[in-house]
């Protein structure tokens, strides 16, 4: 028996206590026991004997049982039975073994009388044996079905990226790309999701099978083939796939990808939160992509924003990357590393690049004349004034964001025609507390002749996401939060900013 790295030995000592009275035994140099079959299971599998894991972190970490024979759902070939979600914290269905018996009881009981909705999507791939390790992506959109109902193939390519990220493509790269197939069946066999390549084979249909041996023949030494075998599960389409490849004088091995994720917009987008739904059809208008104007941007696409214009001439430097949301990216146009980021993490959003630092209240009113909402970031108190009166007479919401004092104190003002006092006329230093100038040491960058402002990149992105908050809500036309919010991450000597928090709003 191995010793486990657990902080609580006494519940570990009281597990396996409950294990030898119910006749378990361990495994001579693992941390494995097996015993006799608890009867819930009885009805799904011949098999006697069940094997139980125990893992460092014990009881904070969940055991895992193996039971040979169940040809059931969330039960792996290898004998693995998925009782619980990974991440899963109900540590009292399985701090005891009387508890992890019940919960056996209640997995048994749901995969005789059916699962429940959220258990069926889970890890379909992971029945399938063998593995290799790594992730594979795909488009699932792309894969073609004429008829609905009917089983379907089409050609696949795929791409290694490093070691680990297979991309796989109904269109083909332009290098480096391995040939395939894709195979769409719309209805399981009763057994489930394929486990090997004999269940594999049986779920394809007669054509499909022909098709799929003749890939297989084409495997050689130096010639490798990518599969990707899609069905309908429970109403949504999910995927195995694999890699089929042969080492010289060795046998054919056709192992399935580790992990599979989807590309899917309609899949990505379930991380954009709960107001994705409104700001699809907004458009916002941001002046400022530096550092705070980046971020900002970036969490309002990803959080479902449908247009976004990006207004700045700016072109990056070394010394932006390191608060800037895009990396890497020295040389190009601040808007356009910020579009970069924005198609790889928010694909739904449009990005219209506008390469310019326009003063002209003619112009800015072209910029906004079209959108919901005008965000301000440049860093310029001047602009930051002059936007605000064009933003007033064109009668459009705007949001201003800006730190101070070495990024200690962050500002987000929003103006809404109607709604909100105007910026200008804000005067009153009781209910619009004036940050106080400080003489905070500056930097300048060799060969630039603007000054480096010396907020700390947690500042910038403190700022920034309040500004995306206020930004959503008005969009939302919910107005929960305040006109002005005033945060202040460092105190200064003078009050009311001798004190960390939320000053105003």
């Amino acid at each position: 028996m191995v010793e486990l790295d657990t902080p609580d030995q006494a519940a570990l000592d009281a597990f396996r206590s409950e294990l030898v009275a119910a006749g378990f035994e361990p495994r001579p140099g693992t941390n494995r026991w097996e015993g006799p079959l608890p009867e819930a299971l009885s009805p799904l599998t011949e098999a006697k004997t069940m094997r139980l894991c125990l893992h460092d972190g014990f009881p904070y970490r969940y055991p895992t049982i193996y039971v040979d024979g169940i040809a059931r759902e969330h039960a792996v070939t290898d004998g693995e039975v998925c009782l619980f979600q990974p991440g899963e914290g109900a540590i009292g269905s399985w701090i005891t073994f009387s508890a992890l018996k019940e919960r056996i009881a209640a997995w048994a009981e749901a995969a005789q009388a059916g699962l429940r909705d959220v258990d069926k999507l889970l890890d379909a791939n992971l029945f399938y044996r063998p593995k290799m390790s790594g992730l594979a992506t795909v488009e699932l959109d792309t894969i073609a079905v004429p008829d609905a109902g009917a089983e379907a193939k089409g050609k696949l390519w795929g791409r290694w990226k490093g070691s680990g990220l297979l991309r796989l493509s109904t269109t083909k790269f332009e290098e480096d790309a391995i040939p395939g197939r894709w195979y769409y069946c719309p209805k399981l066999p009763d057994s489930g999701p394929p486990r090997d390549l004999e269940s594999l084979i049986a779920a394809l249909s007669k054509g499909q099978a022909v098709n799929f041996a003749r890939r297989l023949d084409e495997v050689g030494p130096e010639h490798s083939r990518v599969i990707l075998f899609v069905w309908e599960h429970y109403g949504q389409r999910t995927a195995i796939a694999l890699q089929a490849s042969q080492e010289p004088e060795q046998d054919l091995k056709l192992r399935a990808i580790e992990n599979i994720a989807f590309e899917d917009e309609s899949i990505l987008s379930l991380r954009a939160g709960p107001d994705r739904d409104v700001l699809e059809g907004k458009r916002v208008a941001v002046f400022g992509c530096g550092a705070i104007g980046s971020n900002l941007a970036c969490r309002l696409a990803e959080a479902g924003t449908g247009t976004l214009r990006l207004v700045d001439a700016d072109i990056m430097r070394p010394g932006n990357i390191v608060r800037h949301a895009a990396s890497f990216r020295a040389g190009l146009s601040k808007v356009r590393a910020t579009a970069f980021e924005i198609e790889a993490s928010a694909p739904w959003t449009e990005v219209d690049e506008v390469l310019a630092a326009p003063w002209g209240p003619q112009r800015i009113g072209e910029l906004i004349s079209d959108v919901d909402l005008v965000v301000e970031t440049t860093g310029s108190t001047a602009f930051a004034g002059l936007l605000s009166v064009v933003t007033s007479t064109a009668e459009k919401p705007m949001i201003t964001a800006a730190l101070y004092r070495s990024g200690f104190v962050a500002r987000v003002r929003r103006q809404v025609p109607g709604r909100d006092t105007a910026i200008s006329e804000r005067t009153d230093p009781e209910c619009y507390p004036l940050i106080p100038k400080g003489e905070e040491p500056f930097s300048v960058e060799t060969g630039c002749s603007a000054l480096v402002n010396n907020a700390s990149p947690v500042a910038v992105a403190a700022v920034a996401v309040s500004c995306a908050e206020v930004a959503i809500d008005a969009l939302a036309g919910r107005f929960a939060l305040a006109e002005e919010l005033i945060d202040v991450y460092r105190p200064l000597e003078e009050a009311p900013f001798d004190s960390i928090g939320r000053l105003r709003g």
